[in-house]
C-alpha cells in the first residue's frame, strides 16, 4: 500500500486492527475473522547482518517497493487500474518455473542470507528451477547462513525437505543444502521414486540413517532447536531404519 500505517488504521475505524509491525510498516485488519497484512510500500536502509536492514523508508511508489524484493516471481503486484505491476519478468519466470533473484543475486543474498535457502526450498516445494546465475551467486555465499536463526533455518529446512521436487533438489544444490545439513553433502539416496513417497520426517531420518546415525540427527536437532516431540519423533523414525537391514521399499 502507498498508505503510510497511520493511514491504514484511520482507514479501518470500525474494525479491530492489530499494529503487527510497525517499524516495518506492516498493520493486520481483521476482516470476517480473517487477518489481512497491509504492508506500506518501502525501501530498505543498509544491510549489516545478512538479515535485516539497519531500517525503512516508506514510499508511495510500488516500484520502490517491488526492487527490493528477494526473486523475481515474488516481485509483481496488480489493482483493477494499473493491472499487472512486472518490473522484472516475473510472470514470464513464473510460466517457465524459474527461481531468479530480482536485479544482481550476489546483492540480493548478501543482504539476507536467509534468502540462500529460499530459493532452494522455492524449488522444492513449487518444482521449479534456480536460475543459473542465482544458483551460481547462492553456492558462493551459503556460508552466510550462519547468521540466520536456527528457528528460521528449521522453518525453512523442513518445507525443502518435504516438497515434492525434495530428491532432485537434494541432488542438485548439496553444496547449499549443507552448509545447514553437512551430512546431504555424503548421503547416498535411495531411488527417486522410494524417496518421493515418505513423508519429511522419514525423508530426514533416512538421510541420517544413511550418515551419522543417531547421535547426528540429535546434534544436528538440537542445533536447529526442534522441539522435543518433533525430536522424539525424528529418534523413533531412525532407529526403525537402521535397526533392519536390507528392507525392501515397502517396508521403509
Amino acid at each position: 500500500s502507498g498508505a503510510t500505517p497511520d493511514q491504514v488504521i484511520s482507514l479501518f475505524p470500525d474494525m479491530h486492527v492489530i499494529p503487527t509491525g510497525l517499524k516495518h510498516g506492516t498493520v493486520t485488519v481483521v476482516s470476517g475473522g480473517d487477518p489481512i497484512e497491509i504492508t506500506t510500500f518501502r525501501t530498505d536502509g543498509e544491510y549489516k547482518d545478512s538479515r535485516r536492514p539497519e531500517s525503512v523508508t516508506f514510499s508511495n511508489n510500488v516500484e520502490d517497493d517491488l526492487s527490493r524484493r528477494d526473486f523475481t516471481v515474488n516481485a509483481m503486484a496488480y489493482n483493477e487500474r494499473r493491472g499487472l505491476v512486472d518490473l522484472f519478468g516475473g510472470k514470464d519466470d513464473l510460466e517457465r518455473k524459474i527461481i531468479r533473484c530480482v536485479g544482481d543475486p550476489e546483492k540480493r543474498f548478501s543482504e539476507d542470507a536467509l534468502r540462500v535457502l529460499r530459493a532452494v526450498r522455492f524449488a522444492s516445494v513449487l518444482d521449479f528451477k534456480v536460475e543459473k546465475e542465482t544458483k551460481a551467486a547462492a553456492e558462493s555465499l551459503c556460508r552466510n547462513l550462519s547468521s540466520v536463526s536456527a528457528e528460521r533455518i528449521f522453518v525453512e529446512g523442513k518445507k525443502l525437505l518435504g516438497g515434492k521436487a525434495a530428491y532432485r533438489i537434494l541432488e542438485e544444490s548439496r553444496d547449499i543444502i549443507s552448509a545447514f545439513l553437512p551430512e546431504i553433502a555424503d548421503a547416498e539416496l535411495p531411488k527417486s521414486e522410494t524417496f518421493s513417497s515418505l513423508s519429511y520426517e522419514e525423508r530426514q531420518a533416512l538421510i541420517f540413517a544413511v550418515t551419522s546415525g543417531e547421535v547426528g540427527f540429535l546434534a544436528f536437532s538440537s542445533a536447529l532447536k526442534f522441539d522435543n516431540k518433533t525430536k522424539s519423533r525424528g529418534v523413533d523414525i531412525l532407529r526403525a531404519l537402521t535397526l533392519k537391514d536390507g528392507m525392501t521399499d515397502s517396508e521403509i
